[in-house]
């Protein structure tokens, strides 16, 4: 139960709190979009722990990701979609839960 109070506190909150934050500024919002911003967002913030750490191989994976994030991201600034102080607000949230997930998993 309590891994549940985890679960939910921790990432269908602030998921649920990113869909109405991108709603309030567009108008409307999906949920491809959503995922593809918070996976680069968790990426950023488990690769900043990892690098604290230092687990290399795991680093360099992450940082895969963040590559292939960051042309999504362009992709979506370019077509309009998405301002840089959403985008912010959005990479702080991902830092946030990608801390939470390596605190879940170790």
């Amino acid at each position: 139960m309590e891994n549940f109070q985890i679960i939910f506190w921790f990432f269908v909150t602030p998921i649920l709190l990113m869909g109405e934050a991108l709603k309030k500024a567009w108008g409307w919002w999906n949920w491809t979009m959503l995922f593809q911003i918070l996976l680069l967002g968790i990426a950023l913030g488990y690769s900043l722990i990892v690098l604290i750490e230092s687990f290399v191989i795991e680093l360099l994976v992450l940082l895969l990701i963040q590559v292939v994030g960051m042309f999504l991201m362009k992709s979506l600034m370019t077509q309009g979609y998405l301002d840089r102080r959403m985008l912010v607000m959005l990479f702080l949230s991902g830092i946030f839960l990608g801390g939470v997930v390596l605190i879940i998993l170790v």
